[in-house]
C-alpha cells in the first residue's frame, strides 16, 4: 500500500471523530497521525515490516494497531465501529467537497449523507438552506462530479498497475497515455495503453480477480477498474494502433516542450522544513534522508515567525544557524542554512534584513492575504527587492488537494506573470517548482515559460517529513520531459557554484551575533537592575515545574539573583519542607492553579461540567496561536488537582504563589524552549545571565528555573496576569514596546463584540501594552459592577460632557510620559477630543470593524442566553450609537470578520508600519 492510501483511513477516522462524534482530542490525535503517515511512496509498509512504526511522530500505541490492521487487511475496523448506521459514502462530503463544517453538521443532522441525497435536495426548495449555502452545495456537487486528482496518486497508483500486468507476460506493450503520459497537473482518470500477449477473455479473467484494484465494467477493448477513488482505463490496442497513439502524444508533447529529453543531475533540495517549525522530523533526520537518496547538499528552510504557531522567532533562527554550523562540522553532506520567509500585507518580510543576512539562502513567500488582487504584485515586487531574497516559493500559491482532501484546492492567486518574471530577472531571483504533489507550483508550462524569458528556476519538496523527500522526483522527471536544460535550475549546479549564484545579489556585511543578542534579547540584569534585592540575591524566588502524581519527580528550582539551585522532588511534603527553610519571596508553579469559572470539581458527570474544560487565560493563548492543554483535559485532571492542593497548603502558612508556564516566558524572553532541545535552553539560560546550571540538569529543572525568573519579574511588577478574577491569573513577563522613546496610546473603537478586548488582551500579553477600559475607570469612580449596571451608568454619564471628560482627564493622567498604552473601548466624542489633543503624536485611532452577524454570533456564543432580539437591543442602545461619531475619526481600521489568527497578524502588521512611522518621525526631528 502507498502511504497515501494508509493515511485515508486515519483521516477518515478523525473526520468521524470530529464531525459525528464530537470528540474533539481523539480527532486531533488521529489528524497529526494520517498527516505523520501521509507521502508518496510504500515508506510506512517499509516501516511496519521492519517493526518501526513508533518511531514515526505521533503514533502511538493504538494507533500502531490501527495501522498495522489497515496493512494486512486492507481496512479498519474502527471505521466501522464509528459510522454505526451511517452510510460510508458520507466520506465523499468530506473527501471530495469544500464544505463548510457548519453547513455538514446541518447535513448530517439533515441525514444527508452522500451527493446522491445532496442532488435530490437540490431539486426541490430546502427552507433549511440559504441562498448561500444552496450555491455552495451546488458548487460541491459539481466538484464531485467533474473531480480531478493529483497527478502524483494517479501516477504512483497506474504505475503499479503497469508492473502487476507486466508481471504476469499478459501484455507485449503497455504505456502511461492520454493526459498522464503527458504530465498533466491533475487528472479525471488514468488512461493505460497496451497491446496483449493473451486472448482478451484471458486478459480480462486475471484483470478482474486483482487483489488490489477494484474491477469496475469491460468492453470489447478496455476494462475499467479503480483504487483510492480513482478510476483507471485500460485500451486493449492493436500493436500498429498502440505506436500511432504513442507517436501522436509525442507530437501533442514537442508543441510545448523545449528541447528532445535531457537528464539533470538534482545535487540537493532546496526547500524542507523540520521540528524546528511544522516539520515532523529533525535537522540531522533530514540531513540523514537526503544522504540516503544521494544529494550532494540541501537547504533548511524553515518557517518565520508569522506563521503560527510554529514559525521561528529571530532568536530561534539564529539558534538554528549556529546549530547548523555545528552538524556541517562532521556532516556527510553540507546544510545550507535557509528560511522560508513570509512576505506580509504590506510587502515587508517577516525578519529584519540583519537576520536575514546570516542565511545561506533565502526563499520568500505569500501565506496570507492570498485575495489582494489589486496590491498582489506590489506586496511582492517590494519582497524581490531585498538584497537577500534568492528565491520566490510556489509563486502561485495554488493547491491542488489538502490534507485528507485528494480534489479540493485552492484557486490560484491572481498575478500578473508577465510583469512577474521581468521583477524575477530585474532582482535576479529565481522562480521555484514546489513539487509537493499537493502544490506543483509553478506548473510546468509556466516553468518553460520563465526559463525561456531567462529566469532560473530552483526546486524545493516543500518536504514536512522527510518521507516527503523522495517526491522532487515528479520535477525531475517533469523537468527532463520537457527538455529543460541545467544551465537553468539551481539545483543542477554543484555546491561552490549555487553559493556564488546566491550570493551574487547580496554583500557580505555579516553581522556580529552576539551584538545582536544583546541588543534584540535582553538579559537578566536589564529587566531587574532597578530591584536591588533581586540584583543581591537576598530576595529568594522558588519555580517548581510540577508533575501530576508524586510517584513523577517534579523539577525544583531557587533563584538568589542569577544563582540557580535545582533538584528532582517527589512528595509535596518535601517542596514544603523545603520551600520552609528557604522562605521566598515568591512561589512559582508550572501547573494550573484553578478550575474553570462555574466549576467545582473535574467530575464529568457533575451538574458543573457544562462550564467546560478550558479557563479563560487557556483560551486567550489559545486565540494567540500558543499551544496550551485544557486544565481539565483527562490528562491535566491529576495535575491541576496537585497544584490547587500544594498552592492551597502553601498559601495557607503564609507564602505567595503565582501560576507560570515557562514554555510562554521563554518565548516572550527569547530563550529556545526544551522542545528545540536541552543544549538551547540551557544556552539560552546562560546568555540570559543565570548562572551555576549544573551540567546533568534536567528539562523539568530547566523549566522550574523559568517559573522562577518569571517570579521575579511578578515581584518587580513588570508582568501581565492573563485571566480574570474569578479564575485568577496565569502570570508572564512585561516587555517593554517603547517604540523610539515616544510610547504610542492606542484608543480603539468599534461596536460590541467586534473584537476591541481581544485586540486588548494580545497587545497587553505580546509586546506588554498597559491596558486601560473606561468601563474600569467608572466601576472605581461610581462604585458599581456587572455589565448592565456599567452600561447603564455609561448612558447617564454620556449626558453630561462634563463628567464624561472627567473620565478621560483620570485615564490621562495615568498615562505615563514614554507608557505604551491600550484604550479598550472609545464611544464618546469628547473622549477622543480629550486625548487626541493632549497625547498629539502618541495617539493612534484603530476602528476594529466586523459586521453585524458576526458580531451577533460572537456574542451570543459568549453569552447564550441572550436572544436575536435582545442583542438587536443592546447594539442599538444610546452609548453603542454614540460611536458613529468617533468611527470617522479613525487613523486605522482593521476588519474583523474572518477570525483570530488573521486579527492577530493584522495588528501585527499594523504595529510594524506604526514602529517605522516613528522610527521616522524621531530621524526627522533628529536631524531637524
Amino acid at each position: 500500500m502507498f502511504d497515501f492510501e494508509i493515511a485515508r483511513y486515519l483521516y477518515r477516522v478523525f473526520f468521524l471523530y470530529e464531525k459525528i462524534h464530537n470528540s474533539p482530542y481523539k480527532a486531533r490525535a488521529y489528524f497529526k497521525a494520517a498527516m505523520a503517515v501521509d507521502g508518496y511512496s510504500n515508506d510506512i509498509e517499509t516501516l511496519y515490516l521492519e517493526g518501526k512504526l513508533r518511531s514515526l511522530p505521533s503514533i502511538g500505541v493504538s494507533i500502531e494497531k490501527n495501522i498495522c490492521e489497515i496493512i494486512e487487511s486492507k481496512n479498519l475496523s474502527l471505521i466501522n465501529d464509528l459510522l454505526k448506521e451511517i452510510p460510508d459514502s458520507i466520506f465523499d462530503l468530506y473527501e471530495y467537497a469544500n464544505i463548510s463544517d457548519k453547513l455538514l453538521k446541518k447535513l448530517i443532522n439533515s441525514r444527508i449523507f452522500n451527493f446522491e441525497n445532496i442532488s435530490d435536495m437540490l431539486r426541490c426548495y430546502d427552507p433549511c438552506l440559504s441562498q448561500s449555502e444552496t450555491e455552495t452545495l451546488r458548487i460541491a456537487l459539481k466538484m464531485y462530479e467533474t473531480r480531478r486528482f493529483q497527478y502524483a496518486h494517479v501516477y504512483e497508483l497506474a504505475n503499479e498497475l503497469i508492473l502487476l500486468m507486466q508481471s504476469t507476460a499478459l501484455v507485449n506493450n503497455i504505456s502511461l497515455s492520454d493526459d498522464l503520459y503527458l504530465k498533466k497537473d491533475t487528472l479525471q482518470i488514468g488512461d493505460i495503453i497496451c497491446t496483449l500477449a493473451v486472448d482478451f477473455n484471458v486478459f480480462l479473467n486475471h484483470v478482474q480477480n486483482l487483489l488490489t484494484f477494484t474491477f469496475i465494467s469491460s468492453t470489447e477493448n478496455s476494462v475499467f477498474l479503480e483504487r483510492f477513488g480513482i478510476h483507471f482505463k485500460v485500451h486493449v490496442l492493436t500493436k500498429e494502433e498502440f505506436y500511432t497513439k504513442i507517436k501522436t502524444l509525442n507530437i501533442q508533447k514537442n508543441k510545448n516542450i523545449f528541447f528532445p529529453k535531457t537528464n539533470l543531475h538534482l545535487y540537493g533540495d532546496l526547500h524542507l522544513h523540520t521540528d524546528w517549525s511544522d516539520g515532523l522530523h529533525s535537522i540531522e533526520q533530514m540531513r540523514d534522508m537526503a544522504f540516503k537518496l544521494g544529494y550532494s547538499y540541501i537547504a533548511i528552510t524553515d518557517h518565520s515567525q508569522s506563521l503560527k504557531p510554529s514559525g521561528m522567532s529571530e532568536l530561534d533562527t539564529l539558534t538554528q544557524i549556529e546549530k547548523i554550523r555545528k552538524i556541517n562540522k562532521n556532516s556527510p553532506i553540507p546544510i545550507l542554512s535557509g528560511i522560508e520567509v513570509d512576505i506580509l500585507a504590506d510587502g515587508t518580510l517577516d525578519l529584519p534584513d540583519n537576520i536575514l543576512k546570516e542565511f545561506d539562502i533565502v526563499i520568500a513567500s505569500v501565506h496570507s492575504h492570498l485575495n489582494q488582487s489589486h496590491i498582489l504584485m506590489g506586496r511582492i515586487s517590494e519582497a524581490l527587492g531585498n538584497k537577500y531574497v534568492n528565491v520566490l516559493a510556489h509563486p502561485f500559491g495554488r493547491l491542488l488537494g489538502r490534507p485528507g482532501k485528494p480534489t479540493v484546492g485552492r484557486e490560484e492567486m491572481q498575478l500578473n506573470f508577465d510583469y512577474l518574471l521581468q521583477l524575477c530577472k530585474d532582482n535576479n531571483v529565481a522562480l521555484e517548482i514546489n513539487c509537493f504533489p499537493e502544490r506543483f507550483d509553478l506548473s510546468l508550462d509556466r516553468a518553460i515559460k520563465a526559463i525561456a524569458s531567462g529566469v532560473k528556476i530552483s526546486i524545493g519538496t516543500d518536504s514536512h517529513s522527510m518521507y516527503h523527500m523522495s517526491c522532487i522526483k515528479y520535477a525531475r522527471e517533469a523537468l527532463e520531459y520537457a527538455g529543460i536544460p541545467k544551465k537553468a535550475v539551481l539545483n543542477c549546479q554543484p555546491l561552490d557554484k549555487l553559493i556564488e549564484t546566491l550570493n551574487a545579489k547580496r554583500s557580505f556585511d555579516k553581522i556580529d551575533a552576539v551584538s545582536i543578542f544583546e541588543r534584540k534579547f535582553k538579559n537578566f540584569r536589564h529587566y531587574f537592575a532597578d530591584n536591588n534585592g533581586i540584583i543581591t540575591g537576598s530576595v529568594k524566588a522558588v519555580g517548581i515545574d510540577l508533575t501530576g502524581s508524586e510517584k513523577k519527580a517534579s523539577g525544583f528550582a531557587v533563584l538568589s539573583g542569577t544563582i540557580a539551585e535545582t533538584v528532582a522532588i517527589f512528595t509535596d511534603d518535601e517542596m514544603v519542607e523545603r520551600i520552609s527553610e528557604i522562605k521566598p519571596a515568591i512561589i512559582s508553579i508550572d501547573s494550573p492553579l484553578s478550575l474553570p469559572e462555574g466549576r467545582c470539581c473535574s467530575d464529568k458527570n457533575c451538574e458543573c461540567s457544562k462550564f467546560g474544560i478550558m479557563r479563560y487565560c487557556e483560551l486567550l493563548l489559545r486565540h494567540f496561536g500558543i499551544g496550551v492543554y485544557p486544565c481539565l483535559i483527562d490528562s491535566m485532571v491529576n495535575l491541576t488537582a496537585r497544584g490547587m492542593n500544594l498552592t492551597a497548603r502553601l498559601r495557607s502558612i503564609g507564602y505567595n504563589v503565582i501560576e507560570s508556564y515557562p514554555g510562554v516566558a521563554q518565548d516572550l524572553l527569547h530563550i529556545p524552549r526544551k522542545r528545540k532541545g536541552l543544549e538551547f535552553l540551557l544556552n539560552g539560560m546562560k546568555n540570559f545571565g543565570i548562572e551555576g546550571i549544573r551540567k546533568d540538569i534536567t528539562h523539568d529543572e530547566a523549566d522550574a528555573i523559568t517559573s522562577a525568573i518569571v517570579g521575579y519579574f511578578y515581584l518587580s511588577n513588570k508582568y501581565v496576569g492573563m485571566g480574570n478574577e474569578e479564575e485568577g491569573y496565569l502570570i508572564v513577563p512585561k516587555l517593554e514596546t517603547n517604540l523610539y522613546g515616544k510610547g504610542l496610546v492606542l484608543g480603539l473603537v468599534g461596536q460590541i463584540a467586534a473584537g476591541k478586548t481581544t485586540v486588548a488582551e494580545y497587545l497587553h500579553f505580546k509586546y506588554g501594552f498597559t491596558s486601560m477600559r473606561f468601563s474600569k475607570i467608572i466601576e472605581e469612580k461610581y462604585k458599581v459592577c456587572g455589565r448592565e449596571a456599567l452600561q447603564r451608568v455609561g448612558e447617564e454619564i454620556a449626558k453630561d460632557p462634563s463628567k464624561q471628560k472627567e473620565l478621560s482627564d483620570i485615564m490621562i493622567s495615568r498615562i505615563k510620559e514614554k507608557e505604551t498604552c491600550v484604550i479598550d473601548g472609545l464611544r464618546q466624542i469628547i473622549d477622543y477630543k480629550n486625548l487626541s489633543s493632549l497625547l498629539r503624536d502618541r495617539f493612534v485611532l484603530v476602528y476594529i470593524d466586523a459586521s453585524f452577524n458576526v458580531r451577533e454570533n460572537r456574542y451570543r456564543k459568549l453569552e447564550p442566553s441572550v436572544s436575536a432580539e435582545k442583542f438587536k437591543e443592546i447594539d442599538s442602545r444610546p452609548v453603542e450609537m454614540s460611536i458613529a461619531k468617533i468611527i470617522s475619526l479613525h487613523n486605522h481600521r482593521i476588519n474583523n470578520n474572518k477570525g483570530y489568527k488573521e486579527l492577530i497578524h493584522k495588528m501585527d502588521s499594523l504595529l510594524l508600519k506604526l514602529n517605522i512611522k516613528m522610527e521616522e518621525s524621531a530621524c526627522q526631528y533628529l536631524s531637524s
